[in-house]
């Protein structure tokens, strides 16, 4: 498009350029321009750049908008990335790994993109879940691949839960097998080992070691609630728990920290993983072998961890769309680790 009259003013790189009452910078190569009368034209081949530029500039807006219109025609769905889509939305899916978890977006843009979902045997051992025809990815590639079915058919029923969009935070068991797939049995050989010293460690500021002192009103409540449950974890495991009152804190023994780093031992990689998260969400190893014992349910070992926030609350008030909402998040994602270790 023809400017009007234009002068060139500045260095040889940086022209500007002066159109009828506004000026502005152009960072272009000066020497491509002749400079003069209103009569002088751009170059061919200059114009020939622009307009490639301007084609490739409206090409990726046209995708960009049909990305947004259709989601999953787009080659990214955000958990997961999808190949050759296309043939499982017109049914004639063909066998292959759909996607990579890890490219579902988190904030549940992405749109059901599947119809069915199918729980199958796979040819390895263990069973697969399929999304029309096609198998799920982990985010380092790998097959998702449970050795247990009634595990198998929780991730389906996730799966299949879904509406319009696709909710990650509402698919527990599928995070966590991903978890132990990737983590631990194709995971650097030390995260195992990593993963039963972060639990035996915590056993020196276990919740239910560090009590209230008996005169206070949270401390007897915290002994008449806990102390049953720390009598039941000497005699299950054969071994003393030293119970810290007040300031002072003293390492549990060694042959207490030896005796469950053994337990640890024995359990297979879901087991561990269910536990670790138990743990994590009670700040207490005793609770989380509690619910692995059968002693407690995993709702009864919550409120037993909570005994001191509860107690706070009941004193200084109950804040909604806080306490409620935070007890609910911690509820889905430990009862669903409480039946990982349960399989």
């Amino acid at each position: 498009r023809r400017f009007g009259t234009i002068a060139r003013v500045g260095s040889r790189r940086r022209t500007r350029v002066c159109v009828f009452g506004g000026v502005r910078n152009v960072k272009l190569h000066s020497s491509a321009f002749r400079f003069g009368s209103e009569e002088d034209e751009f170059p061919a081949d200059l114009l020939e750049k622009v307009r490639e530029r301007r084609k490739r500039r409206e090409d990726n807006e046209r995708e960009k908008r049909e990305r947004q219109a259709n989601v999953h025609r787009g080659d990214d769905v955000g958990i997961f990335e999808l190949n050759q889509i296309e043939d499982a939305l017109t049914g004639e899916a063909q066998p292959g790994p759909i996607f990579r978890s890890g490219a579902v977006k988190e904030s549940g843009e992405t749109r059901r993109f599947y119809r069915r979902v199918v729980v199958e045997k796979s040819e390895e051992g263990g069973y697969t879940i399929n999304l029309d025809g096609r198998a799920i990815l982990t985010p380092k590639g790998k097959r998702i691949n449970v050795p247990f079915e009634v595990l198998a058919y929780m991730i389906a029923a996730e799966w299949e839960g879904q509406n319009d969009f696709i909710l990650p935070y509402s698919m527990p068991m599928m995070t966590m097998a991903t978890t132990v797939i990737d983590r631990v049995q194709f995971g650097r050989s030390h995260i195992r080992q990593d993963i039963m010293m972060s639990m035996v460690g915590t056993l020196h500021s276990d919740t239910l070691l560090l009590p209230d002192p008996d005169y206070t009103d949270l401390g007897r409540i915290q002994k008449e609630k806990w102390s049953p449950i720390v009598t039941w974890f000497t005699r299950e495991f054969h071994v003393p728990l030293y119970v810290h009152v007040g300031v002072s804190q003293k390492l549990q023994a060694r042959e207490t920290i030896h005796a469950i780093e053994l337990f640890l031992r024995s359990l297979n990689e879901w087991e561990l993983v269910g536990l670790d998260i138990i743990v994590a969400r009670t700040k207490s190893l005793v609770l989380g072998l509690a619910v692995l014992k059968d002693r407690l349910t995993i709702e009864e070992a919550l409120k037993l961890s909570q005994i001191e926030e509860e107690f706070q609350a009941e004193m200084n008030g109950f804040v909604e769309g806080h306490h409620d909402i935070q007890w609910i998040e911690t509820l889905k994602t430990s009862s669903s680790a409480s039946l990982l270790i349960k399989l």
